[in-house]
């Protein structure tokens, strides 16, 4: 904990650091359990219970995020106000519009969540009503991750079965009306 000194600079300076590629050395003086413990007691349970459960919420995003995203995926009231204190806490970044969460905060409060499958459909949803090339690699994303796949091939393949009849059946019908 003396590490950081309880300031949340601190740790995005850390997460940044971690970002380039410099963890194996900050690592070996820094195991995660400690990291774990010391964001749990000097940051998080200092965070309201809309910031606790927003912060949880976002960190099922991987990539910069939308407030629409956002609003996919939680049903926190007051977001902006939520959002904009948690930025002032630095805990998360806005950047050209989208939210980003720094890596250690992320999959620190990815753990704490207590029903990710859930989540990670709601960003599926969210992603595939998008409709871009990246949206639809992050539906896909999520879509392993609520471990929906499976589901998904079968209505697939369903639909596709049920198309295929109902193509068959008019062909079918449409040679009958011609004899």
């Amino acid at each position: 904990q003396r590490k950081l000194s309880g300031n949340p600079r601190a740790l995005n300076t850390f997460c940044q650091v971690v970002g380039r590629g410099e963890k194996i050395e900050l690592l070996r003086d820094f195991p995660e359990k400690e990291l774990l413990e010391y964001f749990l007691n000097e940051i998080y349970y200092q965070l309201n219970e809309k910031e606790k459960n927003l912060l949880k919420h976002m960190s099922i995003f991987r990539a910069p995020f939308t407030f629409k995203a956002i609003r996919r995926v939680s049903d926190v009231k007051g977001i902006y106000g939520t959002l904009y204190s948690l930025e002032r806490k630095m805990l998360i970044e806005k950047v050209n519009g989208k939210y980003f969460i720094p890596e250690v905060v992320r999959s620190i409060c990815y753990k704490l969540i207590d029903n990710p499958k859930e989540l990670h459909w709601q960003a599926a949803q969210y992603y595939l009503s998008e409709g871009s090339t990246e949206s639809i690699a992050e539906a896909t994303y999520h879509i392993i991750k609520a471990d929906a796949f499976r589901g998904i091939v079968e209505t697939l393949h369903n639909d596709f079965q049920l198309s295929e009849f109902n193509n068959n059946n008019e062909e079918r019908d449409s040679l009958t009306e011609v004899k």
